[in-house]
């Protein structure tokens, strides 16, 4: 639980890299994976916004209720 073998990948998207410079992902991820399970669990919860989904499918057979966006804090 404390990210022993986990290693921080170069961010692949574009608004990513525009948003947190490498310096800032690597605090993120450090801080991140320091803290123990319930910390983590407040992290990903405090950086989720769930809501409905925006548009139902045509035949109406989607289980689907939700939509779930995840953020992550910016300085």
């Amino acid at each position: 639980m404390k990210g022993e073998g986990r290693v921080l990948k170069s961010a692949r998207c574009s608004r990513c890299k525009d948003k947190f410079d490498e310096n800032a992902r690597k605090q993120i991820f450090t801080q991140f994976w320091e803290v123990d399970w319930l910390r983590k669990k407040d992290f990903v919860i405090g950086n989720t916004e769930v809501k409905e989904t925006a548009r139902k499918t045509v035949g109406g057979s989607s289980r689907r209720k939700h939509t779930v966006n995840y953020f992550l804090p910016s300085a």
